[in-house]
């Protein structure tokens, strides 16, 4: 097996739980563990977003920091895809405005449609769980420039290369402190009426490079010393379960900065998030890899191609929301709901994806 397939799987379950989040009360909730219709022991909420910047850390080359302009550049090309989405839902948005289909009061202008996806992402409606793809893309240019900066203190930062401990574990501590402070600062200026601020966009990224060192620290030095077994990961439950004893449901939104007053407790919530995240990975490795490879495949399929479900997965919710209020599924609308809408959410762009690879394909064999 591939020794980083079980991050691609992790992938594959953070976007399901994206698409869970999106939606009510569905099927997609057991992967959170349910306490009630409403209420999961660990609610995506707690962790979904911090999951994906963490594995952006975890496959992090220290090449970057000595070659900044290759790094811009790759970057550059993710963004680019994130804003050719952006036209078409814009499009796609006017028109379902302007025939009165869809009801929102939605902004076309040159800035919502450049710089509002670096704030609150929402501008076109439909690919407003896009809003991650250029907050992680600041996140990613905005954290070598901080080990950089780091270099004229921490030593092994200075050779690029050298792996030391002592000084990742102080670069771990400084950027979770950072972490914190602007967490203190969003609740301090919490965003109103869900109208993110540039001064709020900093926030987010702030808080976000935490999840980028503890993905390469994780990745170089702790990974090796968890075995992946049963009782570790009955351990991280437990103390989820302790956890939710003592403070409660707790959750914040990363999009609007909210951390509804805590400064700490959405950094707890994400680590063992992830880490409960990257147990079931590990074990559904182990389960299905080599036994059931056409599983195993679709799995990893949806591992590699999360961005398209990111941006797409909100049109076909709303679709399938109009079919239900103009009664086609009259008597079956919870099964809809529940089961049809999360599996289509998910399935849909996939297809998608999968009729686009098929088409370059055949054009790149056809002769010219």
């Amino acid at each position: 097996m591939n020794k980083n397939i079980h991050m691609t799987v992790l992938k594959a379950i953070g976007i399901i739980v994206v698409v869970s989040c999106h939606l009510e009360e569905n099927m997609f909730n057991i992967i959170g563990i349910p306490l009630s219709l409403s209420r999961e022991l660990f609610p995506e909420y707690s962790y979904h977003i911090p999951l994906f910047v963490f594995a952006s850390g975890y496959f992090y080359k220290r090449i970057y920091e000595s070659d900044y302009k290759t790094l811009v550049k790759k970057r550059f090309a993710n963004i680019r895809n994130y804003y050719r989405s952006n036209l078409f839902y814009l499009v796609l948005s006017f028109i379902l405005v302007s025939t009165g289909l869809l009801t929102r009061n939605i902004e076309f202008s040159l800035f919502s449609f450049f710089v509002e996806p670096f704030l609150g992402g929402f501008q076109f409606y439909f690919n407003g769980p896009g809003w991650f793809v250029p907050f992680l893309f600041t996140v990613r240019i905005m954290y070598p420039l901080f080990r950089k900066g780091a270099s004229y203190m921490l030593s092994s930062f200075k050779q690029g290369e050298e792996k030391d401990f002592r000084d990742e574990l102080i670069f771990t501590v400084f950027l979770c402190v950072i972490g914190v402070i602007a967490a203190y600062f969003a609740n301090k200026y919490p965003v109103e009426n869900q109208v993110v601020k540039p001064y709020h966009a900093v926030l987010r990224t702030l808080w976000g490079l935490q999840y980028m060192q503890i993905g390469l620290l994780f990745r170089e030095f702790l990974e090796k010393y968890l075995k992946y077994n049963i009782y570790e990961f009955v351990m991280i439950v437990a103390s989820k379960v302790v956890f939710y004893m003592i403070f409660g449901y707790s959750t914040f939104s990363l999009r609007t900065v909210s951390f509804y007053g805590n400064n700490v407790l959405g950094l707890v919530t994400s680590i063992i998030g992830i880490l409960y995240v990257l147990y079931l990975s590990k074990f559904i490795c182990r389960i299905v890899d080599g036994k059931y490879p056409k599983v195993m495949d679709f799995i990893v399929f949806i591992g590699d191609n999360t961005w398209s479900v990111m941006i797409h997965h909100l049109l076909v919710k709303w679709t399938i929301t109009q079919m239900i209020d103009a009664g086609m599924f009259s008597g079956y609308e919870f099964v809809v709901t529940y089961f049809v809408t999360p599996i289509l959410c998910l399935l849909l762009p996939l297809r998608f994806v999968y009729v686009c690879k098929i088409y370059r394909e055949r054009k790149s064999t056809q002769p010219r």
